[in-house]
């Protein structure tokens, strides 16, 4: 009986173990979009268009999609008119836009630090999008999503110390 209890253990360990290691490449996907799609060293967008939210209510309120790394490779950045603020209605700076388009901007930052980057519509729920680690000139690139509605998108950075940094975009 004891020998039976000691197998079951064993395999219901092992089943646990082998779990998380194969639970373990997913989490990592998440760092540039949504899985299936994992990004490359370097990249900041996955190899495919993957519509941004968790589920298919939020995918339809978001109105937003995460474009492949080789559009984004196309689509020169734009530089908000100044730094990301901390306040994220009166301070945050605007960069206009029109429904359909690419938008990937290029900001300033602080040196060699790692930003989680989301985005919201309106006053929704904010979108993990990925994750960006500023240059050593200050410069931070951050990922590229195209804007499927008209509407107010904030863009959130926030640095591992607590601080987020705001970016407003108006998609007309």
């Amino acid at each position: 009986m004891s020998k039976v209890r000691i197998s079951v253990t064993v395999v219901a360990s092992v089943v646990a173990l082998s779990g998380s290691i194969l639970l373990a490449p997913s989490a990592f996907a998440t760092l540039c979009g949504y899985p299936p799609g994992a990004c490359p060293a370097g990249d900041t967008n996955p190899p495919v268009d993957q519509p941004v939210g968790a589920t298919p209510g939020d995918r339809a309120l978001s109105g937003m999609t995460l474009v492949s790394q080789s559009t984004t490779n196309q689509t020169p950045p734009t530089v908000p008119p100044a730094p990301p603020s901390v306040n994220a209605r009166d301070g945050a700076p605007r960069v206009s836009a029109y429904r359909g388009d690419v938008v990937r901007l290029r900001t300033a930052a602080y040196p060699r630090v790692e930003y989680r980057v989301k985005v919201m519509r309106h006053s929704g729920p904010y979108h993990f999008i990925g994750t960006v680690t500023a240059g050593a000139n200050g410069s931070v690139t951050l990922p590229a999503i195209q804007m499927d509605r008209s509407g107010n998108y904030t863009l959130a950075l926030e640095d591992g110390g607590g601080t987020t940094y705001y970016i407003s975009v108006v998609v007309a």
